[in-house]
């Protein structure tokens, strides 16, 4: 994938708590793995950036502190890519936070993307990846990816800086925005 050809990529390390969520199956307590949903934090980071990737907008009603009010989530459909090539389209939405976890936002409902999850790969991000079409991209990328060298420069030398930031008890998160020319990691 050429550098060229990506307007965006927003990304986020797969915990093992998370691995779970895409397979709809319960995750060990204390590992993260609670609702199928990825988190996002801080929200403030990413509102941007999933904005412009998602241009849907669609209007839900979620409980607020007891009480039934309407949000606005962001929507869009993304060609989710299979670890054999194969590929299919997905409706996929990012949430904004709930009362319980006002700093995070939500890439909803993961275990609906039927993505194939690596195994033996080392760390593992899930990749939402913008092109200069506007078409949308979700796959995984891997240690093993990055050591291929399989993806544009520009795109494996980012990634080989988040991969040199030390693991940790959270999830290494972020994005490289090459339109807007602004790129975060935490």
């Amino acid at each position: 994938m050429a550098g060229a050809n990506v307007k965006r990529i927003i990304f986020r390390e797969v915990m093992d708590g998370d691995l779970k969520k895409f397979t709809a199956t319960a995750a060990p307590s204390g590992t993260g793995g609670g609702a199928r949903d990825l988190r996002f934090r801080p929200f403030d980071k990413f509102d941007g950036v999933f904005a412009r990737a998602l241009p849907g907008r669609e209007k839900v009603e979620r409980r607020r502190e007891g009480e039934r009010e309407e949000i606005e989530i962001y929507t869009a459909k993304a060609n989710v890519v299979r670890s054999n090539n194969g590929s299919f389209k997905k409706d996929i939405s990012f949430e904004p936070p709930t009362t319980a976890r006002p700093d995070e936002g939500r890439l909803a409902r993961v275990h609906d993307l039927n993505l194939d999850v690596p195994e033996g790969e080392g760390r593992l991000l899930i990749l939402i990846i913008q092109d200069a079409k506007d078409e949308l991209i979700i796959t995984f990328f891997s240690e093993k990816d990055l050591e291929s060298g399989k993806w544009h420069a520009a795109v494996n030398d980012f990634f080989k800086e988040v991969f040199s930031q030390p693991a940790r008890p959270s999830a290494t998160q972020g994005y490289i925005d090459f339109e807007q020319k602004s790129r975060w990691i935490k």
